[in-house]
């Protein structure tokens, strides 16, 4: 199927057929790296893209750390049809019991700001390193 104007000539590619086609790339926004599977879930869920900056900032100033976070595709166990981001903040040189305390600030911080269906979308995950 094409589309065609007086001036320019598209063509559609359906999205049935798009990963034929697709070179898997990182792209690189403000120092986050996207892969295949990020960018695919980011355009199919453009709510979670759309809070991403947000999210990162406020558990930024959660954690009071600048911790550029990796964003990866988790999948639930049971059901592969369930997606979500996982947003994971590496923090060094925290004991567990910090980190727990930090999480209970993130979650009152971050998922409060949340709609539920985003809210199910997203994992933000705090790793001691």
């Amino acid at each position: 199927m094409s589309v065609a104007s007086t001036s320019t000539m598209a063509t559609v590619i359906p999205s049935s057929q798009f990963n034929k086609f697709y070179k898997p790339t990182n792209l690189s926004i403000t120092n986050l790296s996207l892969d295949h599977n990020v960018e695919k879930f980011l355009c199919e869920n453009i709510d979670v893209a759309l809070i991403i900056p947000d999210l990162i900032s406020i558990t930024q100033e959660t954690i009071k750390r600048r911790i550029v976070p990796t964003l990866k595709i988790i999948e639930d166990e049971e059901s592969t049809d369930i997606k979500c981001l996982a947003i994971i903040f590496n923090i060094k040189d925290e004991s567990y019991e910090n980190i727990l305390k930090i999480w209970d600030e993130v979650v009152k911080n971050v998922y409060n700001r949340l709609n539920i269906q985003t809210s199910k979308k997203i994992s933000i995950i705090l790793e001691g390193g």
